[in-house]
């Protein structure tokens, strides 16, 4: 994963914040690199009131290690109901401002890196992303890989609910479909969040 304080052997620890202003972002961020995260995941989507250029500026010129940013729309299981250009140029303005990765859904994949690689400032890496319920079949999740790597991203995301092992396999079986690009899987569980403790 390159430039960005990556470890050698590619595995990274990422801390997902969902404050609920600014503030607490940027204390959380100081807080997950002070508990050994190699990178902190912000959700803008759980801001409220996200006000796209001030909180940015202030989130990113404030972080104390990597930030991978996500704005996750209702339709692929966020919080952001608004109108999806905002939506985006929000994630294009933090590719302006220095983000080191963006993430963003598999639908919008296409158009979004189109016009992002376009930009004079392409320095994140982008990550497209697909959540799902429950884990399809071999043979369907390969063709998914498949769609995602054709977005051209530098990084594949899935996130999932595995509802029995058998379904934890099959995604483990998606590894070897994605030697060139790098692979990321986010396991959910069910009905469970970590927190930590104040």
């Amino acid at each position: 994963m390159g430039n960005v304080g990556v470890l050698n052997d590619h595995r990274m620890i990422c801390s997902p914040l969902m404050a609920q202003s600014v503030e607490q972002m940027v204390s959380d961020m100081h807080r997950a690199k002070a508990q050994g995260a190699d990178l902190v995941e912000v959700r803008l989507d759980y801001i409220n009131n996200f006000q796209p250029f001030p909180d940015l500026e202030i989130i990113l010129k404030n972080k104390p290690l990597p930030v991978l940013i996500v704005y996750r729309p209702k339709w692929e299981g966020g919080r952001y109901e608004g109108d999806e250009n905002t939506r985006l140029q929000a994630l294009h303005l933090a590719n302006e401002m220095g983000a080191d990765y963006i993430d963003f859904e598999l639908k919008v994949a296409y158009d979004f890196l189109k016009k992002e690689r376009m930009s004079d400032h392409t320095g994140a890496r982008f990550i497209v992303s697909c959540s799902m319920n429950s884990v399809p079949q071999k043979e369907d999740l390969s063709h998914l890989i498949e769609r995602m790597k054709l977005t051209e991203a530098d990084i594949i995301k899935i996130g999932y609910r595995p509802n029995d092992i058998t379904e934890v396999e099959r995604m483990f079986h998606l590894v070897s479909l994605c030697q060139v690009l790098d692979f990321l899987m986010e396991f959910m569980l069910k009905d469970v969040c970590w927190t930590e403790q104040k």
